[in-house]
């Protein structure tokens, strides 16, 4: 039988629970081969054998070594007993720890004030204005169906608004390549509105210099 070489020295209650770990809780050792896998000498094993004997800590026939079954049911309860230490001084612990509780956090909400409904007013009617201009400038520079002018206008006018609080709204979560694309949209529809404003500022401009010429 090859000999075992122990990693390291056992002391005196792990070579006992080293015992009460096997089969049964016996083991069919001479003692000078258990003594190799306590890291003992033989005369130490020995003494630890027949200190354990007269203990009733084990039984001894013969190779045969037998731990007690009191002394097994010690070990159970002194086990269930650590566990339920290490649980109640868990619970300890945990009852004794005071939860911090975070302090709810308050929003600075601003009061809205007679400036910001008149800042909303005034961002209504504006677009509200820009986009009457733009679609009676449409129907002046395309005055052949006026009611398709209109409507692709008015969508015009519509998509552009939404297009930019969409994108105000989500810039963040947005690809940069959306981004692109929609900033790209929202400023060709604000070129066609311009350009539809500009054409109703200079019909009314050139209709009111016609109507003097004609007057005089």
């Amino acid at each position: 039988m090859a000999e075992i070489a122990p990693i390291r020295t056992f002391e005196d209650e792990e070579a006992l629970a080293w015992l009460k770990t096997q089969p049964g809780g016996r083991i069919n050792l001479a003692p000078a081969e258990l003594g190799q896998r306590f890291g003992w000498t033989p005369q130490r094993t020995g003494r630890r054998l027949k200190a354990w004997k007269k203990a009733r800590l084990i039984t001894k026939r013969g190779n045969t070594v037998t731990v007690a079954i009191e002394a097994r049911q010690k070990a159970a309860f002194k086990d269930v007993a650590v566990d339920r230490q290490r649980l109640n001084r868990a619970s300890e612990i945990r009852s004794s720890v005071t939860p911090v509780k975070a302090a709810p956090i308050i929003p600075s909400v601003t009061p809205s004030t007679g400036v910001d409904i008149a800042a909303y007013i005034a961002a209504i009617g504006l677009a509200s204005v820009a986009a009457l201009f733009s679609v009676r400038g449409m129907v002046q520079m395309f005055p052949g169906t006026p009611l398709l002018i209109v409507a692709m206008a008015s969508m015009m006018e519509a998509s552009k608004l939404i297009a930019a609080g969409w994108l105000a709204k989500r810039w963040r979560t947005t690809a940069w390549v959306w981004r692109l694309v929609l900033v790209a949209l929202v400023v060709g529809l604000a070129l066609i509105n311009a350009t539809g404003v500009y054409a109703q500022l200079v019909a009314a401009h050139v209709g009111g210099a016609w109507r003097g010429d004609v007057c005089y």
